[in-house]
C-alpha cells in the first residue's frame, strides 16, 4: 500500500479527536514535561516552524490547567491541544517522520487544525495571563 504524501483538515480533525480520545490528565503532564523535546520539533522542522510562537502558549497553558492554576477552558480544549501534541511525538502517524519532505505534513497538519479549532480559548488564556500578570 502506498504512503500518502498529504493529510486534509478532515483526516488532521479524524487524527487530533483519535488521539484526543485517549488523554488523561496524566497525558497532559507528559506533555508538559516533553516540552523540551517537543519544541525542538518546531524549531528544527521547517514546516512546524510557523507554529513555533503558538506552541509556547500551548506549553503555559497545559502547565498551568495541569497545576489547577487555569480551568476555564474546556476539556475538549485541552485533549486536542495534548492529543495533537502526541501526535507529533508518535511514531505510528498518517505519514512515516522518517519520509524525506513529506514525513511531517501531516504533523504540520494536526497541529494547524488544533490551533485553528482552540483560537477562541488561547486567545482567552492569553488575557488571563496578562490580567493575572503570569
Amino acid at each position: 500500500m502506498a504512503q500518502k504524501k498529504s493529510m486534509n483538515e478532515k483526516d488532521a480533525e479524524r487524527e487530533v479527536w483519535e488521539y484526543a480520545g485517549k488523554i488523561s490528565d496524566g497525558d497532559i503532564l507528559e506533555m508538559v514535561e516533553k516540552k523540551a523535546k517537543i519544541k525542538g520539533f518546531f524549531k528544527h522542522i521547517p514546516i512546524l516552524q510557523q507554529y513555533a510562537a503558538a506552541i509556547n502558549t500551548v506549553f503555559s497553558l497545559l502547565k498551568d490547567y495541569s497545576t489547577g492554576a487555569y480551568r476555564e477552558v474546556p476539556w475538549k480544549t485541552v485533549t486536542a491541544l495534548a492529543g495533537a501534541l502526541l501526535y507529533l511525538i508518535s511514531p505510528l502517524d498518517v505519514i512515516p517522520d522518517f519520509i524525506p519532505g513529506f514525513g511531517f505534513v501531516d504533523d504540520a497538519a494536526v497541529i494547524g487544525f488544533v490551533l485553528k479549532s482552540v483560537m477562541d480559548d488561547l486567545a482567552a488564556y492569553r488575557r488571563w495571563r496578562v490580567q493575572t500578570k503570569r
